[in-house]
C-alpha cells in the first residue's frame, strides 16, 4: 500500500508526504489459526474472505483482522493501532492458544517456496511487473477500469512479456539459502537468475524461483547454474510445488 501510494504521489505530481502509520501487525498461522481466533473474537472471524479483511474490538480499540499471511496453511494478519494494548493482545492470544500449542515463530523460508509465496526485494522488485510474476489475475485489464501502470501493462501484455518467474527443481545436496541472486547459463547464454531456494523435505529435493528469460520458461526445461554448494542441473517447473 505505501508504495502504491507513492506510485499515485509521483504519477499525479503531488506535492505530499507518504508515510507509514503506527500500526503493530501480528500474524497468526497455520491450520487452527480460525479456530484460535474465534476463542478470542468470536464466530465473526469465519465470515472473513481470503485476502479481505473486517473489524474487531480489543479492551476498547478497533482494529483490522485479515485472512492474510505468509504461511501456505492460510491463515490471518491483526493490526493494532495502539502499542499499549500489544503485550494484552498477545497474552489474550496466547492463553487462548494453549490447547492448540500455539508457539511463537516465524515466516519459514522452505513452507513459502513449496506454496508459491514471493517475497518482495527477493523474487521481485520495483523493476518486475504483475505480468511477469504470474499475477495477472489480480490485474483488470479487461474492464473499464483505470489505474497507475494500466497502459504500461496492456502494452506489455500485447508485446510479451521477456522474463518470467518459474519454478525449479534441482540435484545436490540440500542447498543453503542465498543472499545474492545466481546467474543462470545455458549454453553460453544468460537464461536469468534464481531468486530463492531450500531444500524441501517433503518433495526430497532442492526447490527455487526463478526469473527466466521468456525462452528458457517452459516446463521441462533443462537449466544449470552454480550456487554455493557447486553446480546444479535443474529442470522448470510450476508454481506452486505443493
Amino acid at each position: 500500500m505505501l508504495l502504491w501510494a507513492a506510485g499515485l504521489a509521483e504519477g499525479l505530481d503531488l506535492n505530499v508526504e507518504v508515510t507509514e502509520p503506527d500500526v503493530s501487525p501480528l500474524a497468526i498461522q497455520g491450520p487452527m489459526a480460525e479456530d484460535l481466533l474465534v476463542k478470542v473474537f468470536g464466530e465473526e472471524i469465519r465470515s472473513i474472505k481470503f485476502f479481505r479483511f473486517k473489524w474487531f474490538e480489543f479492551k476498547g480499540q478497533q482494529m483490522a483482522i485479515a485472512r492474510s499471511g505468509w504461511s501456505k496453511q492460510g491463515g490471518f494478519e491483526i493490526y493494532l493501532p495502539d502499542t499499549a494494548l500489544g503485550e494484552p493482545l498477545w497474552d489474550a492470544i496466547w492463553a487462548e492458544g494453549e490447547p492448540f500449542k500455539l508457539q511463537a515463530g516465524c515466516p519459514n523460508l522452505i513452507e513459502r517456496i513449496e506454496g508459491g509465496l514471493f517475497s518482495y526485494g527477493n523474487d521481485m522488485t520495483r523493476e518486475n511487473t504483475p505480468l511477469e510474476m504470474g499475477l495477472e489475475k489480480y490485474c483488470a485489464l479487461d474492464k473499464d477500469i483505470n489505474f497507475i501502470g494500466k497502459d504500461a501493462l496492456l502494452r506489455q501484455r500485447d508485446a510479451g512479456v521477456s522474463q518470467k518467474i518459474m519454478g525449479l527443481r534441482f540435484d545436490g545436496a540440500p542447498v543453503t539459502p542465498l543472499s545474492i541472486p545466481w546467474p543462470i547459463t545455458e549454453q553460453g547464454h544468460d537464461a536469468g537468475i534464481v531468486t530463492s531456494a531450500a531444500y524441501s523435505p517433503d518433495l526430497e529435493s532442492n526447490i527455487a524461483f526463478a526469473m527466466l528469460k521468456t525462452e528458457f520458461a517452459s516446463v521441462g526445461q533443462k537449466l544449470s547454474f552454480a550456487s554455493t554448494n557447486g553446480t546444479h542441473n535443474a529442470e522448470v517447473c510450476e508454481i506452486p510445488f505443493l
